[in-house]
């Protein structure tokens, strides 16, 4: 139970703080109440959205068919990618957008190091396979660990140029 808790909770935690982001930015942005009121609705609505849909997919147990073609990808990762994709090219030119501290985007990817723990409180709980930590082939402990390394370096002490941030996002 603790562990269902934990993985509610991080995703709570990270949504508030993807909430809190965009309303500082949107209000930034947007010197009338009304608008900036709309947009902020529209970022909630669509979190929500977000997690519901994952709650229902969730819920079917549809995920935890590991046949061809693999379930987790089609009905998760790609639409992320896919609503991430159109919501950044139909948003390119929104200045909200661009008001966004680059270091947040950096700094906000420590939250990964959470989710690391999890894992391994998941593996050790025989829920998920050993190959999902960094035992396995799953090295994104690594990065999140070096993400407020990389953001301090890159934005607040400026000893590394913004490529190097771009570059380790990427990868």
């Amino acid at each position: 139970m603790f562990l269902k808790l934990a993985y509610i909770g991080l995703s709570i935690l990270m949504t508030v703080i993807i909430i809190l982001i965009g309303s500082k930015t949107i209000n930034q942005t947007f010197p009338d109440k009304s608008t900036a009121r709309k947009k902020r609705i529209t970022l909630i609505l669509a979190l929500l959205l977000w997690h519901v849909y994952i709650f229902a997919i969730a819920s079917t147990g549809i995920l935890q068919n590991y046949e061809f073609p693999p379930k987790f990808l089609l009905l998760l990762i790609l639409p992320a990618f896919l609503f991430t994709g159109v919501f950044i090219y139909k948003n390119r030119n929104n200045t909200w957008i661009r008001n966004i501290p680059e270091h947040w985007l950096i700094y906000y990817q420590s939250f990964r190091i959470l989710i690391e723990t999890l894992f391994v409180f998941s593996v050790a709980r025989g829920i998920v396979h050993q190959q999902m930590t960094i035992e396995g082939y799953n090295f994104d402990l690594i990065f999140a660990a070096s993400a407020s390394i990389i953001a301090f370096l890159v934005f607040k002490k400026r000893m590394l140029s913004k490529k190097v941030a771009l570059w380790w996002n990427y990868i």
